[in-house]
């Protein structure tokens, strides 16, 4: 019986875990919907498989960029990301990923390919997106939202025409995301410590 009543609680405790971490993934994917046109999307990197073969949330962050691109009618498209876990760069594998979704558009593909973390993704490819009224970062929901407020800190005049483009939530991915949703916790800490709140 006791055994019996220690599982029930642990499953009880994985579950609202598990529903904690999608309802931030959701309340930071929320969004208010600026006008289209001049505009780009920075695409967030992640590592591809050891033989170089893509990962399904290097798919689900390529949807969400593409997604955004035609949504908002943006003409330039950035992926970021270095070879920063493996020998292949992030930002190759997720271009040619996005390359047969938007052949014959006039959206141009730029990459970024020196960047090895998320705040290091948004320094390096502000270059490439100079110029565009407004900004759409892709990934998931906490992840876009903390590259967001990276911009905001190191070019601030962007801030309020920086937007997150959210990636799909496919229940698959739910241990993923889990994860991540701890990990972005700890690094929101870690920002609100380094900047003084």
């Amino acid at each position: 019986m006791r055994i019996r009543r220690g599982w029930t609680v642990a499953v009880a405790g994985l579950a609202a875990l598990t529903g904690a971490s999608e309802l931030a993934q959701w309340a930071a994917s929320a969004t208010p919907q600026p006008p289209s046109g001049d505009c780009a999307v920075l695409v967030l990197g992640y590592p591809s498989a050891s033989d170089g073969s893509p990962t399904p949330l290097q798919k689900a962050r390529v949807d969400a960029g593409v997604q955004a691109v035609r949504k908002h009618r943006c003409d330039l498209i950035v992926f970021t990301g270095g070879a920063a876990h493996n020998a292949h760069r992030e930002s190759d594998a997720m271009a040619a990923l996005a390359a047969p979704s938007l052949a014959g558009s006039p959206v141009r593909i730029a990459v970024e390919s020196a960047a090895r973390n998320t705040w290091e993704n948004v320094r390096y490819s502000l270059p490439l997106l100079q110029g565009h009224a407004r900004i759409f970062i892709a990934s998931e929901g906490l992840h876009a939202r903390r590259a967001r407020r990276y911009l905001c800190r190191q070019l601030p005049a962007m801030c309020e025409s920086t937007f997150v483009a959210a990636s799909a939530r496919p229940w698959r991915m739910l241990p993923y995301r889990l994860v991540s949703s701890l990990y972005e916790l700890q690094a929101w800490i870690r920002d609100s410590s380094a900047s003084g709140g």
